[in-house]
């Protein structure tokens, strides 16, 4: 369910009729209590450890990716750099300097939000190409050498989020933040490739912009990896024992 939306209160009063109430989130959390929930799963091991102490049950569950997409895609050739799907602000204000900085040096196609927030003077304002979903947002993420990913602060030191299975998984080079976990994932630097500070990951997209066969091969690895292990194939079979340990 979706818990920013979904509380205790309403939960409470259709308690009759259902079995087992599962939130799922993995992002800054709502005011409202989510206590009556049942089960809480999160793709962010912190957020797992947080609702246990809280005396709640918990599971992790990871995202993943739709191969059937790629039915719906039509192959060309790779147009932009970079590419970048995602919030400038809120939550995401902390990476914006790195975003300005790879869109004063590589050709970058942006799409998103919060345009709004930005200086008067941004370059990533140059990039800008608005707001995108669905067939055409993946097709967008196809159509770049290398899609950069960052995570927001409440990921800590955990990779979790969607761009990093859309990115590998329409077979495009993953370029995205360091986190301890990652490489239970994707191998960095066989699967994807990982940044730990602004400096290396300008280094990286340099590196990669002009090594093709290089890119192409870690690219195709990682492509090959979510299609073997990320789809949301394998994640409704994860799903499915999940419920029925807790049912």
């Amino acid at each position: 369910m979706a818990i920013e939306f979904i509380g205790s209160d309403f939960l409470r009063k259709v308690r009759p009729y259902y079995r087992l109430a599962i939130g799922q989130h993995a992002a800054p959390h709502p005011n409202h209590d989510i206590k009556a929930y049942d089960l809480m799963l999160s793709s962010l091991p912190n957020f797992v450890d947080a609702y246990r102490n809280g005396g709640m049950k918990s599971e992790f569950f990871r995202l993943g990716f739709e191969p059937r997409i790629l039915n719906h895609l039509s192959p060309e050739e790779k147009r932009s750099d970079i590419v970048f799907i995602g919030g400038v602000g809120g939550p995401h204000q902390g990476s914006s300097a790195l975003i300005e900085f790879l869109c004063q040096r590589f050709n970058i196609a942006l799409w998103g939000y919060e345009k709004e927030k930005l200086s008067k003077t941004s370059s990533i304002k140059k990039a800008y190409k608005g707001p995108i979903w669905g067939i055409e947002m993946y097709q967008a993420l196809q159509n770049g050498k290398i899609g950069f990913n960052r995570h927001i602060g409440v990921a800590r030191d955990y990779a979790n989020n969607m761009r990093l299975y859309e990115v590998t998984g329409v077979g495009t080079l993953l370029l995205t933040d360091y986190k301890k976990n990652l490489a239970k994932i994707f191998q960095p630097g066989k699967e994807c490739l990982a940044y730990k500070d602004d400096r290396e990951c300008l280094s990286l997209a340099e590196y990669y912009m002009t090594h093709h066969k290089e890119r192409e091969d870690i690219a195709q690895a990682g492509h090959a990896r979510t299609l073997a292990e990320h789809t949301w194939r394998h994640r409704m079979e994860e799903l499915l024992g999940i419920i029925k340990k807790h049912i």
